[in-house]
This record gives structure tokens, C-alpha cells and sequence, in this order.
């Protein structure tokens, strides 16, 4: 566990907890009495004893000063090239700096600006879990990368130049990342945004440009244009 917001500590030797050396290897290196405070502090802790109505921690140094206690890091796995289509057998490509949705015939297919890169990453707090997969979307124009970004009102395009996406996002919400939930039913997957977790990845038609256009969808929104096959080939 962490020590932090929720308490406070302070360091003590307390004759009464040489008893618990046996926990450390006959070595107390920290010990922590514990009491409420407001504190911003965190060390990873493990429990050693009770003693006069309080609580001792032992700092663990050998957890390492690098534990994230939310955020995402980037996977260390290169991302996967997918194609990403729609129920309705129409593709996700980038075209004239926005995310569109339509049919393709097989030449159009086999260019970059309808294959997508799957840029996985660890979520901290979770490890996926039930909340998907944390990925970051994105489509490669020669050395450039467009990735799909969430905004409140809709969907936008950040221009990545030359640069690696992030190693590592130090919050617990990202606008560029989405979790990929799977349905087990039907092998579809749904793109759940970080920053707005009631918001689903879909598109919707936009009648004064005549396409359709990425959109998000809230939870009583969604509908089959929420669904998205991801494949390896066209």
C-alpha cells in the first residue's frame, strides 16, 4: 500500500516493534506511525505492527522509486498495422486533416491513409482489466503521425511530426488514448475514449460536408456504428 492524502507519518524506532524485525530480515529500515494529515508524500509501505493505537508501516525500498500510482505507460511491442472497418463494411481512413468513414475499393485500400497503427499501453492502476485494452489510434502519412484525438464536442487530428508518442502519460485520462473492449460474441470491438469514459468512438453522417465523419457517441447514443471489426487484412 501507499502512504499519502489519506494519512500521515512520521519515522520511529520504537522499542516496541523490534518484534517485527523477523518481517525484515532482522532489519528495521524505516518504521512509520501513522495519523491522519493531509500530506502529498507517497512511498510504497507494507504493514509491520499495531502498537497504542496506532498503525506502523515499514518503507520497502526495493519497490523501486519508478511505481506509478495511475497514468499509462507505452508498451514496449511495436503497434499493430490494422485495418479498422466498420458493420457496415465501410473504412476508417484520414482525408484532408479529418477521420472519415466510407467505402473503398482495393486500390485505395492498400494505401497508408486507411491503415491504422495500434499503439499499445499499460494502464497503471487497472492493468486493463475490465476496461479494456488503453491503445492510441493513429494513421502514418510518410513521417508523420495523425492520431485520433477525443475532444469534448467530437473527434480531432493531432499532428505527431518526427517525434515517438509518449512513453509515458503521467494521468489517469488521456484524450488520445481509448479503451478497446472486445465483445466475445460477436468479435467486434468498441473504442471506449479515456477522457470522456461515457463516450463511445463512432461516426455519424454529416450531411452539409456529405460524408461520414468520426464522431463520439454517449452510452445511451451507441448503436452499431459504435462497432468496429479491426483486421489484419482488408
Amino acid at each position: 500500500m501507499s502512504r499519502g492524502h489519506s494519512a500521515g507519518a512520521v519515522c520511529s524506532t520504537l522499542p516496541e516493534l523490534q518484534g517485527a524485525a523477523s518481517l525484515t530480515q532482522g532489519v528495521i529500515h524505516k518504521v512509520f506511525k501513522v495519523f491522519p494529515m493531509a500530506s502529498c508524500d507517497y512511498s510504497h509501505v507494507t504493514f509491520v505492527n499495531i502498537c497504542d493505537d496506532a498503525f506502523y508501516f515499514q518503507e520497502t525500498p526495493e519497490m523501486g522509486e519508478d511505481l506509478t500510482e495511475d497514468g499509462f505507460a507505452k508498451s514496449p511491442a511495436e503497434p499493430e498495422i490494422r485495418w479498422v472497418r466498420s458493420k457496415s463494411n465501410q473504412f476508417l481512413h484520414f482525408h484532408e486533416s479529418q477521420f472519415e468513414v466510407k467505402n473503398l475499393d482495393e486500390t485505395e485500400l492498400k494505401k497508408p491513409d486507411c491503415q491504422f497503427n495500434i499503439q499499445n499501453y499499460n494502464d497503471m492502476e487497472t492493468d486493463g482489466g475490465q476496461k479494456g485494452r488503453p491503445i492510441m489510434l493513429y494513421a502514418s502519412i510518410g513521417p508523420v503521425k495523425m492520431v485520433v484525438c477525443c475532444k469534448q464536442d467530437g473527434i480531432s487530428s493531432e499532428k505527431i511530426g518526427n517525434m515517438d508518442l509518449p512513453k509515458n502519460i503521467d494521468e489517469s485520462t488521456s484524450d488520445k488514448l481509448f479503451y478497446m473492449e472486445e465483445s466475445q460474441a460477436s468479435r467486434m470491438y468498441k473504442f471506449r475514449s479515456s477522457k470522456f469514459p461515457n463516450k463511445y468512438l463512432g461516426f455519424a453522417c454529416d450531411a452539409n460536408l456529405n460524408l461520414n465523419k468520426l464522431v463520439l457517441k454517449t452510452i445511451e447514443e451507441q448503436d452499431n456504428k459504435c462497432e468496429w471489426h479491426v483486421c489484419r487484412d482488408p
